[in-house]
């Protein structure tokens, strides 16, 4: 049997399909209220983000110097974490210090949480062994529909202010966080290239990193207006 919901507001923010002794109970979510005298839409609201990889085994991708993408993903995700919060958003951070909680786990936190967005933070890479080392740029990625619109936004921002060439808008993304979590708009950015030389330096620079983070915080600014 199929279902078909059409709800009456413009915007299908989240639902959440859960299965119990009693049946099939589908919860849909309503968009967060904005303050509109609020100097950001974020004021209020609370955001989930996770650094990717993390623990001594899960270290990510490596490039030429060696820094592990948990300990970049680490500094990005903090970064963006100071923004959030300097706009008046209250953070979750998914992954707490350098453990390695399953996938499983980083969504179920999500979850519990209650945010009303999800930024998954990572960095690219390429198989340099194949002479991919000019492989590079900045995407975003999303797994449902409902989280387009936002991956859009971030995705305009982080060209717009980063200068990094544009690897991609992509949907139907497997990221088991991203598609776990369906009671809001959730996201994963792939902030740049370990494996592309010119772009793992920028990732090491903290200026840089803070120019990232701050382009992702206008980007769902932009979305939330929107």
């Amino acid at each position: 049997m199929r279902l078909r919901i059409g709800p009456h507001a413009p915007r299908l923010w989240g639902w959440r399909a859960e299965q119990d002794a009693a049946g099939l109970r589908i919860t849909l979510r309503a968009p967060p209220a904005i303050d509109p005298a609020a100097a950001s839409p974020l004021a209020g609201l609370v955001v989930a983000l996770e650094a990717g990889h993390g623990g001594p085994t899960n270290v990510g991708a490596v490039g030429a110097t060696g820094v592990p993408e948990k300990d970049i993903n680490r500094w990005t995700t903090d970064a963006l974490a100071a923004e959030l919060e300097r706009a008046g958003a209250r953070v979750v951070q998914v992954r707490e210090g350098d453990e390695d909680a399953t996938l499983r786990e980083r969504a179920r936190r999500v979850t519990a949480s209650q945010a009303a967005l999800f930024v998954s933070v990572h960095a690219n890479a390429a198989d340099t062994a194949l002479g991919y080392l000019r492989v590079g740029g900045t995407s975003t990625y999303y797994k449902h529909a409902g989280s387009r619109d936002l991956a859009a936004t971030i995705q305009r921002r982080l060209l717009a202010d980063t200068g990094l060439p544009d690897f991609g808008l992509v949907g139907a993304f497997n990221y088991a966080p991203i598609r776990l979590v369906t009671s809001m708009p959730a996201v994963l950015v792939e902030q740049a290239f370990v494996s592309n030389p010119a772009e793992e330096a920028l990732l090491l620079d903290p200026a840089f990193r803070a120019r990232l983070a701050r382009a992702v915080r206008l980007g769902i600014e932009a979305f939330l207006r929107a």
